[in-house]
């Protein structure tokens, strides 16, 4: 079946009210959202230093425990995987509290189930302004996200304990003060179901932001300000990015391609530099007219033997294997153009963000057979950053390059 014609089911699961589904799910994918009363909220900060997502959970776990105590050890934690700000956004939520909303939905013959916070649906919609806020608003309960400077800075969450209007003016008059936010910030993208005209909240913008937690949710995309999902995160594997997957995988395959053709003319021109060696040996005892047709000739081939040589020389499969080590999260090589005699490697490729392009160039200079590493140029574009970078490749019998 076409993925545009899986039927999608929403459902929004508020305190007190988790058990057997009200709507047939069968053979449907459903997109199970968690009021934020369900949920916490806490930030890891300096998050583009963690490696792997064995360290993104762990420090997530970490993260709840200093903000709501020893109880968060238990939890189910989720860690936000778009990776857009330097502060990793992270969800806990209680123990078997997933189980309870995805057994029922199973059995009722669902053929999948994601589980994320209403934070994640609403920043989803919303986006997330350039300095400002996001507030989601339900009946009981304001979670209120603050940016500024392309960073995630806080998020709050609290109890409506009046007004709610009176509430969030309160709520945002405090993250003003506290969280960083721009001064002359004033914007308030309000998320809340039921919307109907204007917020009033004096000395703020308000924008609202009509939202439908029980509607059947879109996929998951990388433009998305997080990433924030329960369990096995959905597949965030788009058209585009598996056409650079593609192209990458093409590049390799024309060098092994190049590679085999080459190795197909090493008789013959082994042949060549035997007949020049040959040739030499005649001339020996008299001067070479370099002149003659058949010397200028001889030469050129003497010339492109050596060269074929030295590019028969280099272990690609070496190579291959450094340039695969130092790939990481959020780079894409789409260009390899290696010169064997002078072993100099021009690399071309895209980065999610500038910040995985820099991680990049440190892994390779951090990897021994790789020397010189030089950023030659870079663009910034609608998908990333496209680069050009070269590197001196040298192996552990070759001296390094100054």
């Amino acid at each position: 079946m076409s993925p545009s014609w899986r039927r999608r089911v929403g459902l929004f699961v508020e305190p007190g009210a988790v058990g057997a589904p009200a709507v047939p799910v069968q053979r449907a994918e459903v997109a199970a959202t968690l009021s934020n009363q369900l949920v916490r909220y806490a930030l890891v900060p300096d998050a583009t230093a963690l490696r792997n997502d064995a360290e993104r959970q762990a420090a997530a776990q970490h993260a709840l425990v200093q903000t709501y105590g020893d109880a968060a050890r238990g939890w189910d934690v989720a860690v936000d995987r778009a990776g857009h700000f330097p502060q990793l956004l992270v969800a806990g939520i209680d123990a078997g509290l997933r189980e309870q909303v995805e057994v029922p939905l199973r059995e009722a013959g669902a053929s999948s189930v994601v589980v994320q916070p209403a934070l994640a649906s609403a920043l989803a919609v919303a986006g997330a302004p350039p300095a400002g806020w996001v507030a989601v608003l339900e009946p009981g309960r304001i979670v209120l996200a603050a940016f500024g400077g392309g960073a995630l800075l806080a998020v709050r969450s609290q109890r409506v304990r009046g007004a709610l209007a009176d509430d969030l003016l309160v709520l945002l008059q405090q993250s003003r003060l506290l969280d960083g936010v721009p001064s002359d910030a004033d914007e308030v993208r309000v998320c809340a179901e039921g919307l109907a005209g204007e917020v009033a909240l004096p000395g703020f913008r308000a924008v609202p932001v009509p939202m439908d937690f029980r509607a059947p949710q879109r996929p998951p995309r990388r433009s998305d300000p997080v990433q924030l999902a329960f369990g096995r995160a959905p597949s965030l594997v788009r058209g585009a990015e598996l056409a650079w997957l593609g192209v990458a995988a093409l590049v390799f395959v024309a060098a092994a391609w190049q590679y085999t053709q080459l190795a197909g003319q090493r008789s013959a021109l082994q042949a060549t530099l035997a007949e020049a060696d040959r040739f030499s040996q005649r001339q020996a005892t008299q001067p070479l007219d370099a002149s003659r047709p058949e010397a200028r000739a001889l030469a050129a081939e003497v010339v492109r033997a050596n060269a074929v040589a030295a590019r028969l020389q280099v272990p690609w499969e070496a190579l291959f294997t450094d340039l695969e080590l130092a790939a990481g999260e959020g780079v894409t090589l789409t260009g390899l153009e290696p010169e064997g005699g002078m072993r100099r490697l021009r690399i071309t490729g895209e980065a999610r963000r500038f910040e995985d392009l820099t991680q990049y160039l440190r892994r390779l200079e951090g990897t021994p057979a790789l020397h010189n590493v030089f950023l030659t140029s870079h663009e910034q574009r609608d998908r990333g950053v496209a680069f050009t970078l070269t590197a001196d490749w040298v192996r552990s019998d070759e001296p390094v390059r100054p």
